[in-house]
């Protein structure tokens, strides 16, 4: 069908466009003969390549497994990337024909996999069907929700991650700097490499986002399963891509639970495992701003590794003050009575093992088990504490 085109264009002034080539250039699926599709007419694209009459656009979703001997063949090669945060705003507003507040275009601007057709269709299904704006808009997040699913991309995040009931405090975190200090030095200097370590739910992940609102910076936060990829050379591809697009949207990069990343090479089992290392390595001294690495097994980093990041600074459980303040606030927030009994104070302040995430739970259980006041509030923190691990098991058995 390409060789017919371009004779049968061959005398007019035409542009012919080639999409979704994948599958042609794909040099990586077998044919019954053993052999790719790439393979099987490689000397065939390489003639009409380089002696095609009529300019042809080739377009793919993906390169990854193109030969480079057919790289070299084509004369502009273009990568169309990922818009940055404010034009995928603005482009979120227009297609979802004002059914959408500013939060929740902003929102939904953050899920680099939206693209404006999907959104598009579900807008035109959404105004057919008369109906406040509220229900509209839960009605389109919900339509686009499924369609990135089907799609397997993903789906949208979660509103409520938090239960609503906390804002990120840098107060509120037992940590060695001062949280607020630190920002304002990286606003003049946005430039840092920093890794925060410590318990689970102590704020690590909320300071990314916190950190990137002071800065009035776009946040883009990985988790492990995002970048862990089945095949080998997959995931140091996703982290390359990651530090691109962070340093693309000239957004703040957050890497949760970084030691599947970054673990021991002295430790690794197989060549693959050193050489991801290597690679984050490389992207990071190359990224040119703010970088954020969190972790709850600080010992499993790689010591090379540690020396990279410019702070590692320890977020720790709460001290009694700060639980204290914490349950006021969420008591408040809650519309509970606020009023803390003496004794219940007590056994606030003797808990070692609270976390501003502990609060939170017992916030999201509220929805659906509500909590009568502060002596059941500290009752739930006191359970959720006790179900913690603190140091390593004991020992059964002889020795």
């Amino acid at each position: 069908m390409f060789a017919s085109c371009q004779r049968v264009l061959a005398d007019d002034r035409k542009l012919l466009v080639f999409d979704e080539v994948d599958h042609a250039l794909n040099d990586c699926g077998m044919l019954s003969d053993g052999q790719t599709t790439a393979e099987r007419i490689k000397g065939w694209l390489n003639d009409h390549l380089e002696s095609n009459p009529v300019p042809t656009i080739w377009i793919a979703n993906s390169i990854w497994h193109l030969n480079p001997a057919l790289a070299r063949r084509f004369d502009i090669i273009m990568e169309v990337k990922v818009p940055p945060t404010a034009q995928r705003v603005a482009m979120v507003q227009t297609e979802a024909k004002g059914l959408l507040d500013t939060e929740s275009s902003r929102r939904l601007a953050g899920v680099s996999s939206l693209n404006p057709a999907t959104l598009r269709r579900a807008a035109r299904v959404v105004t057919s069907v008369k109906a406040s704006p509220a229900v509209s808009a839960q009605r389109l997040e919900r339509l686009i929700d499924r369609s990135l699913r089907a799609q397997h991309l993903g789906g949208l995040p979660s509103r409520d991650t938090l239960g609503g009931a906390l804002e990120f405090d840098p107060s509120l975190v037992n940590a060695p700097v001062d949280l607020a200090e630190l920002a304002a030095g990286l606003i003049h200097h946005p430039h840092a490499r920093l890794l925060l370590h410590g318990p689970p739910g102590t704020g690590k992940t909320a300071f990314g986002r916190w950190l990137a609102t002071r800065m009035d910076q776009p946040a883009i936060v990985k988790k492990a399963s995002d970048l862990l990829g089945p095949f080998v050379g997959q995931t140091e591809r996703l982290i390359a891509r990651a530090f691109e697009e962070a340093r693309d949207c000239k957004a703040i990069l957050q890497i949760d639970e970084v030691e599947n990343f970054l673990r021991a090479r002295d430790q690794a089992k197989a060549r693959w495992e050193a050489s991801l290392v290597n690679e984050f390595l490389v992207q990071l001294e190359s990224f040119p701003g703010v970088f954020v690495a969190t972790t709850n097994l600080l010992g499993e980093l790689d010591t090379a590794a540690l020396r990279r990041f410019d702070a590692k600074i320890g977020f720790e459980w709460l001290q009694p003050n700060q639980a204290m303040r914490c349950l006021t606030q969420v008591l408040a927030q809650l519309e509970l009575p606020v009023e803390v009994p003496e004794t219940t104070a007590i056994r606030l302040r003797v808990l070692g093992t609270v976390t501003p995430g502990d609060f939170a739970v017992i916030a999201r259980r509220h929805r659906f088990q509500p909590i009568a006041g502060a002596q059941a509030f500290v009752a739930a923190l006191e359970e959720e504490s006790q179900l913690k691990c603190v140091g390593p098991p004991r020992r059964v058995g002889f020795v």
